[in-house]
């Protein structure tokens, strides 16, 4: 089915005592450059001043408060009440970019014509500061989402109304896998997969997440998931689930055997030269690939000072030859305060920041450099929430980033 020259986009955003992480995840969809959306945000009566953010978006996200059983349940309901030719949906606690939407409906509409289109991820900590990009992501295969990984992006993922109730729409029976579930359902049905290379979502890692707290629950529905679509003999993700968790041990244990046993196990199970490719210039943790990287992730908050501080540090006979943008504008000051070092500034005064965008570039020359972007003097408006009277938190905050261009000696 051929969508219309100017699709209806629906996201629906279940939510649950995410009170404290909601504003900047509502303020991600209202500043959406697509205009055609429908926002619809379902909670299940959360009483942790989630309340008190909605009033401030009454009139831009239709809300639905009722009891559920879960996110799955929530978001069935969510979809069922839509309107939209392009589904999607954004858990309380993450955030798009703003051109999130905009870039996918592009992609919708180019040749390809997709079912289901899904981009790069930036991980984010609680405050919602840069760690890293999700960088199990890769072009699509169907063996590899059915056997080993689920390695699409569910706040990078959009796909089309008429191709998720083809299959029968989200589990509300799972609660920790219904995105996979669902993507590994509409690849059985040979729905189209399109790549977008681009960061298009903020995912924040934080204790109170589901994936942290899951435990044997969580890998026991894994599992059976994973027994449900794949086309191998044994389930293969809960596997290598465990063997993450226990490589290190395994390496120190087996001593000289961990290596060809590596090998003879990727011969196995078919994923011979298989390994993560960069993630727009980034290894993680951080190392640059090439010359060039970006660091792109969503802030959505008021930063009423804000300095940004680059320093670019050479090793033996390198050259700290950095080329760094911040939002696309070069440093208000640069400084070489002694041969090998240079540092460039960035101050932003009363700036309501939808994005970081840190776009650099360094030749590589000898043994590298290494490029430190820290914030200094921040300082943000605080937000209260009812339940929570007796702490103020900032409304965002920035972490210090390190990468590393080339190869540094070790210390």
């Amino acid at each position: 089915m051929e969508l219309q020259p100017n699709p209806l986009v629906t996201i629906v955003v279940p939510s649950f005592q995410q009170g404290r992480f909601l504003r900047q995840s509502l303020e991600s969809l209202a500043a959406q450059t697509y205009p055609h959306l429908e926002l619809i945000l379902r909670d299940n009566h959360s009483d942790d001043g989630t309340a008190e953010v909605l009033n401030d978006f009454a009139s831009r996200i239709r809300v639905v408060r009722e009891r559920d059983k879960g996110q799955a349940d929530a978001l069935r309901r969510g979809f069922a009440e839509c309107r939209g030719e392009i589904l999607g949906w954004l858990n309380a606690d993450d955030m798009l970019m703003p051109q999130a939407v905009e870039r996918v409906v592009a992609a919708f509409q180019s040749a390809e014509r997709p079912d289901v289109v899904y981009g790069h991820c930036a991980f984010l900590d609680e405050d919602g500061a840069f760690l890293r990009y999700f960088d199990d992501i890769m072009p699509f295969s169907e063996r590899e989402l059915r056997n080993f990984s689920d390695f699409v992006p569910q706040p990078s993922t959009f796909f089309t109304r008429e191709a998720y109730e083809a299959v029968g729409g989200l589990d509300a029976g799972l609660h920790w896998t219904m995105d996979w579930d669902l993507w590994c359902r509409l690849a059985r049905a040979k729905k189209r997969f399109f790549f977008l290379p681009e960061v298009l979502s903020g995912a924040r890692l934080h204790p109170g997440t589901k994936t942290s707290r899951g435990g044997l629950r969580r890998w026991l529905e894994l599992t059976r998931v994973n027994m449900k679509h794949a086309t191998l003999a044994v389930p293969m993700l809960p596997i290598l689930y465990l063997a993450h968790l226990y490589s290190t041990r395994m390496k120190w244990t087996l001593g000289p055997l961990h290596r060809p046993l590596r090998r003879w196990w990727r011969h196995v199970t078919g994923r011979n030269g298989h390994e993560k490719a960069p993630v727009l210039g980034l290894r993680a943790p951080l190392r640059v690939a090439g010359s060039e990287f970006r660091i792109e992730a969503p802030v959505f908050s008021r930063l009423e000072t804000l300095r940004l501080v680059a320093r670019a540090e050479a090793a033996g006979d390198s050259v700290a030859d950095v080329d760094v943008r911040v939002n696309g504008a070069g440093p208000d000051r640069t400084t070489r305060p002694e041969p090998g070092v240079a540092i460039f500034e960035w101050n932003f005064q009363n700036d309501f920041v939808n994005a970081l965008s840190v776009h650099g570039r360094a030749p590589v020359t000898g043994a590298g450099v290494a490029l430190a972007l820290a914030v200094e003097h921040v300082r943000t408006p605080v937000t209260r929430l009812a339940a929570d009277r007796d702490h103020e938190r900032p409304a965002a905050a920035l972490a210090p980033i390190s990468v590393v261009v080339g190869r540094l000696p070790a210390r």
